[in-house]
């Protein structure tokens, strides 16, 4: 009879160390996404913090999540913008476009592209991945018409 009480309590003790370790997981899970959650709001650069928004939210399948971050993104990336400061430098004839001098257009496609290979959507992704190819070439040397869409 005596066994059996003390299996009986070793049983008990069993499962309160699994609940216990299950609970410390759980926190360390929560506090994970609080850790993420500060890092992203602490990143400066517009583009990237959108882009870690769009894949930490793909990673927790939070689906309104992702379609707003990355509508945001299609939003920079296929932004008009006004050539009015093209500068022609007198020495030769490079043509410097300053309307995206961050090049958000360029990063924004280049991470919609990554995101959409990651998700399975090669199509997608090799559209944004062309077009942030032709916002290169537009910046580095005013002609991005090698590139075909």
């Amino acid at each position: 009879k005596e066994k059996k009480e003390e299996e009986k309590w070793e049983g008990e003790e069993e499962e309160e160390v699994e609940s216990e370790s299950e609970s410390e997981s759980v926190m360390s899970l929560e506090e994970e996404d609080e850790m993420e959650r500060e890092s992203i709001a602490k990143e400066r650069r517009k583009v990237i913090r959108l882009a870690r928004e769009l894949f930490s939210a793909s990673i927790r399948q939070d689906s309104a999540k992702v379609a707003l971050a990355r509508a945001k993104l299609q939003a920079i990336a296929n932004a008009t913008t006004t050539n009015n400061k093209n500068i022609k430098s007198s020495s030769s004839s490079f043509v410097t476009n300053l309307s995206d001098p961050k090049q958000y257009k360029l990063h924004s496609h280049f991470y919609l592209g990554l995101h959409y290979d990651a998700m399975g959507q090669p199509d997608e992704s090799k559209r944004c991945m062309k077009m942030a190819l032709k916002a290169c070439a537009d910046r580095i040397s005013g002609n991005g018409n090698d590139i075909t869409l």
